[in-house]
């Protein structure tokens, strides 16, 4: 190979790495619900602070561990969203539809690797 087809390589290779010069990061963890693993959905979106905070949603599965990973173009804060698979619709009067809270939840997302363990809040009767 050349040393100009070489330098070409390389420099690719050094546009990979870095990208557009914006941050990213890798989330992994895992999701539970009284103790047990959630299986389903989750979404991390940016809540638009500034430069580094915008972007789309960025969906990923939740596998039969719980457990997750996704990678985000974008650092901060974000809001995460898990949808379990096995919601009860329509619940049975005065049942709920999951045992544990899904209300949406605010993580802090770092440039590099980040693990959040998330474990859903049971909901009271």
């Amino acid at each position: 190979m050349s040393v100009r087809a070489s330098s070409l390589a390389a420099f690719v290779a050094l546009l990979a790495l870095v990208g557009c010069g914006g941050r990213s990061a890798k989330v992994t963890g895992r999701v539970t619900c009284q103790d047990k693993p959630v299986v389903g959905s989750i979404v991390f979106s940016p809540k638009g602070d500034d430069a580094n905070n915008k972007g789309p949603a960025v969906p990923g599965q939740l596998k039969e561990d719980g457990t997750f990973e996704i990678r985000l173009t974008t650092v901060g804060k974000h809001t995460v969203v898990i949808t379990p698979s096995n919601i009860i619709y329509p619940p049975k009067p005065g049942e709920f539809d999951y045992p544990c809270d899904r209300t949406p939840t605010e993580w802090e997302v770092k440039a590099g690797t980040n693990k959040i363990d998330i474990e859903m809040t049971a909901r009271k009767r």
